[in-house]
């Protein structure tokens, strides 16, 4: 928006006056004697401090410092505060906590302060009041300087909340002169207005907080060509969320910074905040100015309510009162110029009035119902060049209703302008400028945040956001998509007639809960913002068992596989632990990748005897899904001296076979043509059996087999036997196939008319 051209001149005339104050301000209050520390918190002490005329009397440590620091383990802590004020530090662990601020002054310059610390467990109390009238401006005096500071810091905080605090700050600076046509006449007029609330609740109770800040300013000036500059200057703050600033010196000026937090579903608070600014000016300059144009946030800082009010987990109960929409009262700035230009003349661009009114509420966790009035009233005369802005933008969980109104009027042109709102997150805007060719805009834009549900590593598509817009006229939004994992995107808008929704588009990488901010854009102007929240939830794991097996009693290897849905999971996401089946405590699997949301969980694990056992693999990933497999592992061990064969045609799992007896031939089918009568099903080759190479057995029709065999008992598959004979022995060959576990019936006997049966139960990998 323009700004009336020699503006930043005019500002600058006054910078030697602005660093004074800011001084004052930002350096504190000027005690004429040191700190006092009263009481002591092993004893239960009532502390007074304040004039002593009002010492409660016996009983009472009292003090007429006002600058204290007050310690009791029970008792009461009163304070009290005169003149410029003084600063207390109440620590009181069961009594309430009570202090006063009544001040006021007339003097052409003053610094008024009034900071107090407050801890207990409940039913803390703050009152203050602030007064300053300086006399000086009643005088006719060609140069009127005058210049009124006033600042509440104050920190409560509560075990058992019932924290109160009611403060009314009132700046009425005159300065009228009346001289000889010929004497110029200068009005320099400033104040300062910094309203600082914390309160927090640990625990179930109720907070409320009353602000009333009044600012009158009113400078007449008769005489030759004057120069009268009406004037608040601002002290940015520091940061629009930073709940220290509440408690800091570097409050904007006009900001009502209230930070209040209770604890408890049966906890409210309650906020009441009302800024009254009156300025009138009636003087001869040709190049009369109200308002400011100092950096400050936003650009411009003006009067500006920064409402941080929260509940934890969004509990109902919290409620801010900025005024009524359309009510008498609220945010009001009533600023009138009365000066006229050469001869009466109006002549444009010598005149200028600038007004700014930004309201926040600001952080997911702000006010469960809000509502909210600003007016803006400028009055001047022709020609002179007036600009409005009015913000509202923050969220409420409840609702929002308000209300932005700017009423213009430059002689006879009058501008009337009034947006109403009403939402979860608002951004309601209205600019104003007259006599710049430029009509009232404005917009109420309104949103309320579509909660986002997605699984990690798979993409979202979906609502995020819905707005509506009183000015149904609007077109050419577009949006965008603070995901709140560090990414944005352009979100997609659609709809029209004044509501509008806006989906996006994507993938969180990890499970957890984001916050997202949709915002809405008009050309290159913020429209409004919707808060909602994305809860992502873990990838499903998928887990699978395997069938193991083990030639002695020590396992080492993969026991289960499973698989993440979000492929790009890392191995540190997972632990696991493997039950061995034994009766024996379980052990940690160590996981490991096989690429593309592919895992291996393995062991190792020593059983006391070999046999069946079956294994329970369970993955946990941190972001709480799990999945579980069960794994049979099969011990077996080989007979002693070599090892039984059986025909490849009998080796399926189930088959019931024959591996040793004079039967062998006619109950072993071999895909490489029928065996030698003469074998029995025993080679005695001194190699361990594997796959894929060839044995032989030697002595006799068939070896002697070993006299014990093992209930599991790792056996030859072969698809052919030969035999060759000489003088003295008979020879015996065939192939490995495969290998397999037999469970073995009873009955077996080693001699040549014995019998060896059983049931394949596994194959052996190779």
């Amino acid at each position: 928006m323009a700004k009336p051209a020699g503006w930043r001149a005019r500002i600058g005339a006054l910078g030697s006056v602005v660093a004074v104050i800011a001084a004052m301000i930002l350096g504190g209050t000027t005690v004429a004697s040191a700190t006092t520390t009263q009481g002591s918190t092993l004893l239960p002490v009532n502390n007074f401090a304040g004039p002593s005329a009002d010492c409660p009397g016996a009983g009472w440590n009292c003090t007429t410092d006002t600058n204290v620091v007050q310690n009791t383990a029970g008792g009461q802590n009163v304070y009290e505060a005169q003149g410029d004020g003084g600063s207390a530090t109440q620590n009181n662990t069961s009594g309430p906590n009570k202090a006063t601020c009544n001040i006021s002054t007339t003097a052409a310059a003053s610094t008024q302060t009034c900071a107090v610390t407050q801890k207990g467990d409940g039913g803390n109390t703050i009152n203050a009041t602030f007064s300053a009238a300086p006399s000086s401006g009643s005088l006719n005096f060609a140069t009127v300087t005058q210049s009124a500071a006033q600042r509440l810091v104050t920190s409560q905080t509560s075990t058992n909340g019932n924290n109160t605090l009611t403060a009314t700050t009132t700046i009425n600076e005159q300065a009228n002169s009346v001289v000889d046509a010929s004497t110029p006449v200068t009005h320099t007029q400033d104040s300062f207005v910094f309203a600082g609330v914390k309160q927090l609740a640990s625990g179930a109770g109720n907070n409320s907080a009353t602000l009333q800040l009044n600012r009158t300013l009113t400078s007449t000036a008769r005489g030759g060509p004057t120069t009268e500059l009406q004037d608040s200057k601002a002290i940015p703050s520091t940061s629009d969320v930073d709940t220290s600033a509440c408690e800091g010196t570097a409050l904007a000026n006009g900001n009502a910074c209230v930070y209040q937090r209770a604890n408890g579903a049966a906890s409210t608070n309650f906020l009441k905040v009302r800024e009254a600014d009156v300025k009138n000016e009636n003087g001869t300059d040709l190049t009369s100015s109200q308002g400011n144009q100092q950096q400050g946030r936003n650009g411009q800082t003006e009067w500006l309510a920064q409402n941080d009010v929260q509940t934890p987990n969004n509990l109902p109960g919290t409620t801010v009162d900025n005024g009524t929409a359309g009510a008498s009262d609220g945010l009001t700035k009533n600023w009138t110029m009365q000066s006229q230009g050469l001869l009466g003349q109006a002549i444009p661009g010598t005149r200028a009035q600038y007004d700014e009114i930004l309201l926040g509420s600001i952080g997911r966790l702000s006010p469960w119902t809000e509502t909210s009035n600003e007016k803006s009233t400028l009055s001047a005369p022709d020609g002179t060049h007036q600009i409005v802005s009015i913000a509202a933008t923050g969220h409420a969980d409840g609702n929002w209703n308000g209300e932005l109104n700017a009423n213009m009027a430059a002689g006879t042109k009058t501008q009337q302008k009034t947006v109403d709102f009403a939402g979860h997150d608002v951004h309601a805007t209205l600019d104003c400028e007259q006599n710049n060719d430029v009509a009232c805009a404005g917009n109420g834009v309104t949103g309320a945040g579509t909660d986002v549900s997605a699984v990690e590593g798979q993409s979202f598509n979906g609502q995020t956001a819905t707005f509506s817009d009183t000015n149904t006229s609007a077109s050419g939004f577009t949006a965008s998509i603070d995901w709140g994992d560090g990414s944005q995107s352009a979100g997609t808008v659609s709809g029209g007639s004044g509501s509008f929704a806006v989906n996006g588009t994507h993938t969180y990488a990890d499970e957890g809960t984001y916050p997202v901010t949709t915002t809405l854009t008009s050309g290159s102007t913020t429209a409004g913002q919707a808060l909602s929240n994305a809860t992502v939830s873990d990838a499903p794991l998928t887990a699978s068992g395997k069938s193991l097996s083990a030639s002695s009693t020590a396992f080492s290897g993969a026991v289960a596989s499973f698989t993440d849905a979000n492929a790009a999971a890392p191995v540190s996401d997972f632990t696991a632990s493997i039950n061995w089946g034994d009766g024996t405590a379980a052990s940690a699997g160590t996981v490991t990748s096989n690429g593309g949301g592919s895992f291996n969980v393995s062991g190792s694990h020593t059983y006391s005897k070999v046999g069946a056992y079956t294994i329970t693999t369970t993955v946990n990933d941190k972001g709480g899904s799990s999945a579980s497999a069960t794994s049979s592992l099969q011990g077996y061990a080989f007979p002693t001296g070599g090892a039984f064969a059986i025909g490849d045609g009998n080796s399926a799992v189930g088959t019931n076979v024959t591996w040793w007896g004079s039967q062998w031939t006619s109950t072993n089918t071999l895909s490489g043509g029928a065996a030698p009568s003469a074998f029995k099903g025993f080679e005695n080759s001194a190699a361990k059996p594997t796959c894929g190479t060839n044995w032989t057995s030697t002595g006799g029709a068939s070896a002697p087999p070993a006299s014990a065999i093992p209930q599991y008992m790792g056996t030859i598959v072969t698809s052919k036997v030969t035999s060759s004979t000489t003088l003295t022995s008979t020879k015996f060959s065939g192939n490995t196939v495969k290998l397999v576990i037999v469970k073995t019936n009873p009955g077996y006997s080693p001699n040549s008319g014995g019998t060896g049966t059983g049931t394949v139960v596994a194959v052996i990998p190779c």
